[in-house]
């Protein structure tokens, strides 16, 4: 299994050390991925852009953090750049969520490229150098990518960081889509024709995406599965991943939990659940091959 985002490293970076990535009372340790079948875990250091607060400084304190954890345990994990099937560790891969971290300069793609960040969210839920956040206001969720944003996407290509849509506004959504040479991912979306919610794809997204040869990531957030739900139900993300194969068909599907970076009742309380939900897809007609790409097939191929 690969699962492109979850919020672990902020929990622990939170002030919560003693609590570290071995064994905690979070969604996500190493005890619970090895228990779910991990192969995989992207770890997105999740910085809540603030005024007067530099994204880039909180993005190194955490990211020591994120070191100081694979340190610790190197018995059991190690930082990857590319997932790889064999091996007796754990691999831990690094991303960004939320592109102010890069503050406009786009030498920092490069900087942030050799500590091993392989995938950027290009916004969380503010406007920022790159461009804005997915909105109800109609006319600031049509907004594209600013300049910089532009200027940006070819670069985080060229040093291979994935571009992440997740959180950004659909006009930067189709900005990404015709800028984009390289398969692109929403690693933490569900689809909004079974839910209104503006963080979700519609079908003609999920298509794009697919077309790129990019993956969307099952989100476990109650909120984007059911709308004005707060439990998160097997039964909805079993619905929501067989939308996403019925429009972007197998190559799209991936899976995103967003761990450690929910509120909901879960109905999977933490990721050594996956084997649960693997079974009830199969229940509900798809193929073992299906899963397999969902599981680790398609994100081994968009990591390579």
């Amino acid at each position: 299994m690969i699962d492109l985002h979850c919020d672990t490293i902020m929990k622990i970076w939170e002030g919560k050390q003693e609590q570290g990535l071995r064994s905690n009372s979070f969604q996500i340790d190493l005890e619970k991925l090895r228990k779910g079948g991990s192969l995989a875990q992207v770890f997105a250091c999740f910085v809540h852009k603030t005024e007067g607060v530099s994204s880039y400084e909180t993005f190194m304190s955490m990211y020591k953090v994120f070191l100081d954890q694979i340190k610790k345990n190197s018995d059991l994990i190690e930082q990857v750049r590319t997932p790889h099937r064999g091996g007796s560790k754990l691999q831990a891969v690094l991303s960004i969520e939320e592109g102010d971290v890069l503050e406009g300069k786009i030498e920092r793609a490069a900087e942030v490229a050799s500590y091993g960040v392989r995938l950027i969210a290009l916004t969380w839920n503010f406007e920022n150098a790159i461009g804005f956040p997915n909105s109800q206001d109609p006319d600031l969720m049509s907004r594209g990518l600013k300049s910089f944003g532009c200027e940006l996407i070819p670069e985080m290509e060229r040093l291979g960081i994935v571009v992440d849509v997740s959180h950004l506004s659909e006009g930067g959504f189709w900005n990404v889509a015709r800028l984009s040479k390289k398969p692109f991912v929403a690693s933490h979306s569900d689809c909004r024709a079974l839910c209104n919610h503006q963080r979700n794809l519609t079908d003609d997204q999920i298509r794009a995406v697919a077309e790129s040869g990019g993956v969307v990531g099952l989100n476990f957030c109650s909120g984007f599965l059911s709308e004005g739900s707060h439990q998160t139900r097997i039964e909805d993300l079993v619905r929501h991943a067989i939308r996403l194969y019925s429009v972007g068909g197998k190559s799209v599907l991936a899976l995103g939990t967003d761990y450690d970076g929910i509120g909901s009742d879960l109905e999977l309380p933490d990721i050594s659940y996956m084997p649960v939900l693997r079974d009830a897809l199969s229940k509900a007609g798809m193929s073992q091959s299906v899963l397999d790409a969902m599981w680790d097939d398609n994100a081994l191929r968009v990591l390579g």
